[in-house]
């Protein structure tokens, strides 16, 4: 991006099923995009079109006309609920997996909801319909709607409750604009936990058993600054989700994660993990509100507690 006419680059994979954009920061600077905020800005995209469409209008008081839907897997950023709360939209997830996000976002078709969007936030690429698999070139053009398609932008402009500044057009100003989350990136070294138990049932129950028992100390060190109140377990199978301790398959394979609440029940943060199907390792990652700090401070907690449920599970004593 040596030619400052230009506002943006892309370099897709190997594959063709993801794409890398780089964008110019103010001072010029190319910089990549995280996964999670391509992933942000293409829903931001999408449903910003949508309100610009004749496809989806809303009342005097923002509710759309249809019912609006984005499907995602477990571990996309909770980024992506706080913007279709501003459109009017609701969030659903399923297991890892494009297949189960796909079947997802179909089942919910046949029930009437209107879903334009989904993907894996968690590795940047986009579905849009009526595609069934990523193409970043669905992302590509969700960009250049966001930046060039009329009345698009001013969508979101309507919605960022002031974020969105007059006369910002470029990308790194828009993601500047979107609700603010940090992620642990997938690709991250730090994401990976070698594990010894086989038993992934047994870890995770574990695992429920070491935080419930360190929860008071927990909410008065970490997650006081995180603006925890509550915390609440979720298990991910194929296209469904289950809310409490336990309720897994045998096995219990699938996506886990501790959803972390404030007073009023809202998200603050969650800790998520998923054994490899292939390798002995887990995939581990914190989301949080705060700051990167604070996800550091929230996944180094996690894979400690982790560390010793694998331990326990492992050597199949407590």
């Amino acid at each position: 991006l040596e030619d400052h006419a230009f506002e943006l680059g892309y370099v897709p994979d190997c594959d063709g099923d993801r794409g890398n954009v780089v964008v110019l920061d103010p001072q010029g600077v190319a910089r990549p995009l995280e996964a999670q905020e391509v992933f942000a800005l293409a829903v931001t995209a999408e449903l910003s079109f949508l309100a610009a469409s004749d496809v989806v209008s809303y009342d005097s008081s923002g509710t759309p006309s249809r019912r609006l839907a984005v499907v995602v897997n477990c571990c996309t950023s909770s980024r992506i609920e706080l913007i279709a709360q501003r459109f009017g939209a609701q969030v659903f997830r399923s297991e890892v997996g494009e297949a189960n996000v796909v079947g997802l976002a179909e089942h919910l078709r046949h029930a009437g909801w209107l879903v334009r969007i989904l993907g894996e936030g968690s590795n940047g690429g986009n579905i849009t319909h009526p595609s069934r698999v990523r193409d970043p070139l669905s992302t590509v053009l969700a960009l250049v709607k966001l930046l060039r398609l009329e009345g698009v932008l001013e969508q979101w402009a309507l919605r960022s409750g002031g974020a969105l500044t007059a006369g910002c057009r470029s990308l790194d100003c828009i993601l500047e604009s979107l609700p603010r989350r940090f992620s642990t990136g997938q690709y991250e070294s730090r994401a990976v936990l070698p594990i010894a138990s086989r038993d992934h049932d047994r870890l995770k129950t574990v695992y429920e058993r070491l935080f419930s028992e360190r929860w008071d100390s927990f909410r008065r060190g970490l997650g006081q600054s995180l603006g925890a109140a509550g915390y609440g377990f979720v298990n991910y199978e194929g296209q469904r989700a289950f809310s409490g301790p336990g309720g897994r398959s045998a096995g219990g394979r699938g996506g886990f994660k501790v959803l972390l609440t404030d007073r009023e029940g809202r998200d603050t943060a969650w800790i998520w993990m998923r054994g490899s199907r292939t390798e002995p390792v887990f995939r581990v990652m914190a989301d949080v509100a705060a700051s990167r700090r604070q996800e550091n401070e929230l996944l180094d907690y996690h894979r400690a507690l982790l560390v010793e449920a694998d331990r326990i599970a492992a050597g199949g004593s407590g």
